[in-house]
């Protein structure tokens, strides 16, 4: 298996496996994580952003980037578009099944901007790698 296609099958097992985790695993992280860091009390108060949603835009802006690595042809990027949207959708229908979570619309809007965010940047990275000239 090529390497970014390594990659982004591990991306998505952590991505699927995250968004399944039962809410009491997920606050316990995250209670863990404002221990240690000291800063996410802060960050739910003052940025006007759930750290939900700011999860769920960097998790899919990651699947994305890494979806690319392993399809960087550019007649991926519709099918890679579409399977990050059946992805967002199918993560919010597991976490009906799962205690302690709700499917959220919100969420599925979220994972779509950070979808967005990760093929945009990808994109744009490999235009200005295509421009740079050796030398």
């Amino acid at each position: 298996m090529r390497p970014g296609k390594l990659h982004a099958a591990i991306a998505l097992s952590l991505v699927m496996l995250f968004l399944s985790l039962p809410g009491t695993v997920l606050e316990a992280i995250q209670s863990g994580i404002a221990e240690i860091v000291g800063w996410q009390a802060e960050l739910d108060n003052t940025s006007g952003l759930p750290t939900d949603k700011l999860v769920h835009i960097l998790l899919f802006a990651w699947l994305a980037w890494s979806l690319l690595l392993g399809w960087p042809d550019r007649r991926f990027y519709g099918r890679i578009a579409a399977f990050l949207l059946f992805i967002a959708l199918l993560s919010e229908g597991v976490q009906l099944l799962v205690p302690g979570r709700s499917a959220d619309w919100l969420d599925v809007a979220a994972d779509i901007v950070g979808a967005g965010f990760g093929l945009s940047g990808q994109h744009f990275l490999r235009v200005w790698r295509g421009k740079k000239k050796p030398g």
